[in-house]
C-alpha cells in the first residue's frame, strides 16, 4: 500500500534532526547587547523577595550604569514597572550556569540580573559591587 525509498527515510531523518538541533541552538543562545563603555546593556531580570523566594520567570531588561546605581527598564507584558528604577549591586551570586554572570540588585523586590559571562558589562558591574 505505501511504499518508501531510502531517500524518503534519508530526508525525513535529516529534517527531524535539522529542526531537533534549531530548537536545541534557540534555548542555547542568550541575545546581548552592550555599549563599548558596558555601561548601557540588555539583561534578564527576576524578581526576589528577602526571604530568597524569586518570583516570576525570567524577563528582558535594558540596564543602564549610572554612578554607583543601576537603572533598568523591563521590556515585555505584565506587571508594569516604573521606568528606570535605581538599584545598587549588592553581590554577584554564584550560579550554577558555567557561561552566565548572575547580580543580585537591592531594592524591593530585589532582583537578580543574569548576564554572559564575557560581556563587557560584567568587569563595570564588579566594579559596583557593594562591600559587605
Amino acid at each position: 500500500m505505501f511504499a518508501f525509498g531510502v531517500n524518503d527515510v534519508l530526508w525525513t531523518v535529516g529534517a527531524i534532526v535539522v529542526l531537533g538541533g534549531m530548537i536545541w541552538l534557540g534555548f542555547w543562545i542568550d541575545p546581548h547587547w552592550v555599549a563599548k563603555d558596558g555601561k548601557a546593556f540588555t539583561c534578564k531580570i527576576q524578581p526576589m523577595r528577602a526571604s530568597g523566594r524569586t518570583e516570576g520567570r525570567w524577563r528582558d531588561a535594558r540596564a543602564v550604569v549610572s554612578g554607583d546605581e543601576v537603572k533598568l527598564v523591563v521590556k515585555g507584558i505584565g506587571k508594569p514597572v516604573a521606568p528606570y528604577i535605581a538599584h545598587r549591586v549588592l553581590r554577584q551570586s554564584p550560579s550554577g550556569q558555567e557561561r552566565r554572570v548572575v547580580f543580585v540588585l537591592s531594592g524591593d523586590p530585589m532582583y537578580l540580573m543574569r548576564i554572559p559571562k564575557s560581556s563587557k558589562a560584567v568587569p563595570v558591574l564588579q566594579s559596583l559591587v557593594a562591600p559587605e
